[in-house]
């Protein structure tokens, strides 16, 4: 029967390689996901101003002011919003975290198979393990070349691997897991989508 121990518990380094490389894998999924959302919310945003301006052409002669005044409430609301994701993307550094997260987690990933080899190499061959200490040093240097670090729900997620591996019970990791990434994610992007049309009805039916 195989040996089913887990790779961190035999090789420390390999697991340790293991863990970071899983994690920033797991990190670029999560910023590649956020960045996607948040331009289907400009899109949609963009969409908004775009289809409400020109449906004042079509309703003006015969309709109430009070019509007008509602899409212009929601243009401007989706206006502002358009406004405050251009500020923030100004500073937002999810693309630049994206590629170093992805393109430093392929190259650990090339590190770990590599010495992995050597390790499956030695034990088949009945020789003594490949030293450590060089293998340690280029991962070091891999890690430096990385200027970002992942995210504590990177981490959780890499958590919830190694609970899985190892046969523990991940249930409330994986809650806190949907929880966290719904807001982290989806909640912004979504409220943003929804924002004009809460707010235009509510001065709407203030101004009523």
């Amino acid at each position: 029967m195989a040996d089913q121990t887990p790779i961190w518990k035999v090789h420390p380094l390999l697991g340790t390689m293991w863990k970071t490389k899983n994690s920033r894998f797991h990190a670029a999924d999560r910023l590649r996901a956020r960045g996607w959302w948040k331009g289907i919310a400009l899109s949609i945003l963009s969409a908004y101003v775009l289809v409400l301006s020109v449906i004042p052409k079509f309703i003006e002669i015969g309709s109430e002011g009070a019509h007008r005044d509602y899409i212009g409430l929601v243009t401007l609301a989706a206006s502002i919003i358009i406004l405050v994701f251009a500020v923030i993307a100004l500073f937002d550094e999810d693309k630049l975290r994206y590629n170093y997260m992805h393109d430093n987690a392929k190259a650990i990933a090339s590190l770990y198979h590599e010495y992995k080899l050597q390790i499956d190499a030695a034990v088949k061959e009945g020789r003594p393990q490949p030293e450590s200490a060089t293998v340690n040093e280029r991962y070091q240097a891999l890690l430096e070349q990385c200027q970002f670090n992942h995210d504590a729900i990177d981490w959780l997620k890499t958590s919830i691997d190694i609970g899985e591996e190892e046969g523990k019970s991940v249930w409330w990791m994986k809650f806190r897991l949907v929880a966290w990434t719904a807001y982290d994610v989806y909640f912004w992007p979504c409220l943003a989508m929804v924002f004009p049309l809460i707010l235009a009805c509510l001065l709407f039916k203030l101004m009523g």
